[in-house]
Formats: structure tokens, C-alpha cells, sequence
């Protein structure tokens, strides 16, 4: 397999082609191991080796994750895309679009009890690591805080929740009211702590 690849890369180098090499992937594979079953070289010899997959996601029909495993003189890349019904052919979804609507909503319905993120991982359509780094951001921006290992939504985030979802107007505005009046205010519920929430979340 390997002495193959490499002929038809001499070739393609030759006379300036390019070679696509569709394979399966490893069956049963570990989500952090090897993408591609098989002989080591279908991964070793290849300038770029690209793995697909069809994603379920409430916003679109079509929507594929493609990550650039290997890209010599890169690092590892990944995003999502979708069919571009208006002009044709593809275009890039941010995953994170949407992310901080749908999270703060999720947050918002466990506002009592607190949004351990392996649920909040769960609700949602993209990777778990995405949506750690977006928790630790909108940490950052005193949109939610951490606490005992749960997020919980601040006034600041409720109110940006009522501003992207009008239906829950009436409802953040009734839990503002109840909240005390240095947390309504804005910002996460006052601790014992003087640590940055940013800090707290990571």
C-alpha cells in the first residue's frame, strides 16, 4: 500500500495533480484515536488526510464537520459546512453560532439547581470542548458563573437571554425582581471569593 501511494504521489507530483483518496474509517475507533482503519500509510504518506461527518444540528438540513487532521506546514483544523442553497456549492458554519443563545437557555431552565456541563454538553450539537471554551468565555463576560462544579446564569445573562428570546421577557423580568438588589444590578452573585469569574470557571 505504502510503495503504491508513493508512485501515484510521484505522479501527481509530475505533472501538478492531485490525488483524493477515499477510505473508511476505523471501525469502533476511539473519538481521540485514528480516523482511518486499515494500513498505517493511507494516514502517513498523504500531504493532508480529511475526515467528514454528517452532523445532526435543529438549524440546518445538511451540515458536515470536517476536520483537516494533517496539513503539512499546518495544525489541525476543524469546522462545519453546509449546503449554500442560495449561491450553490458550500459555506462555513461557525460552530459557535447560536452556541451562547442556546447554552444560556439551558442554563436558564436549571437556574435553581445548576448546569452541570456534561448536560449542558449533552443539549447541544457540537463539540465538548466547544462548548467548555464558549462557557469560559461568556464566564468571562459575567453572563454566567461557576459554583460547585455547575454554571449558573448571572442578571447580566438572564437579561441578554430576554433580548435574544422576547417569550421569556416576562419570566427573566419576574426572577430580576426577586434577586437581590446588588446581584440584579448585573453581573455574578457575590461570594467570599475576590477571584475574576474567569478564573472561578477554568
Amino acid at each position: 500500500m505504502g510503495t503504491c501511494m508513493r508512485l501515484m504521489q510521484a505522479a501527481a507530483a509530475r505533472f501538478d495533480l492531485s490525488v483524493l483518496w477515499l477510505h473508511h474509517t476505523k471501525s469502533g475507533r476511539d473519538k481521540d484515536g485514528p480516523m482511518s482503519g486499515g494500513n498505517s500509510n493511507i494516514t502517513q504518506v498523504p500531504f493532508s488526510v480529511i475526515y467528514l461527518e454528517h452532523m445532526q444540528h435543529r438549524n440546518y438540513q445538511h451540515l458536515t464537520r470536517c476536520v483537516v487532521e494533517k496539513m503539512r506546514g499546518e495544525s489541525r483544523r476543524e469546522f462545519l459546512y453546509t449546503l449554500d442553497e442560495d449561491c450553490g456549492l458550500f459555506k462555513i458554519v461557525d460552530e459557535a453560532e447560536g452556541l451562547q443563545g442556546d447554552l444560556l437557555y439551558e442554563i436558564w431552565l436549571r437556574r435553581d439547581y445548576g448546569a452541570p456541563i456534561t448536560e449542558l454538553v449533552k443539549t447541544q450539537d457540537v463539540a465538548e470542548k466547544t462548548v467548555r471554551n464558549k462557557c469560559t468565555g461568556m464566564a468571562k463576560e459575567e453572563l454566567i458563573y461557576s459554583k460547585k462544579g455547575k454554571w449558573w446564569i448571572t442578571p447580566k445573562g438572564a437579561k441578554q437571554l430576554a433580548l435574544d428570546n422576547a417569550t421569556l421577557a416576562g419570566a427573566v423580568g419576574e426572577w430580576l425582581n426577586s434577586q437581590p438588589v446588588s446581584q440584579a444590578k448585573g453581573g455574578r452573585k457575590s461570594g467570599n471569593s475576590s477571584k475574576p469569574a474567569a478564573v472561578q470557571a477554568i
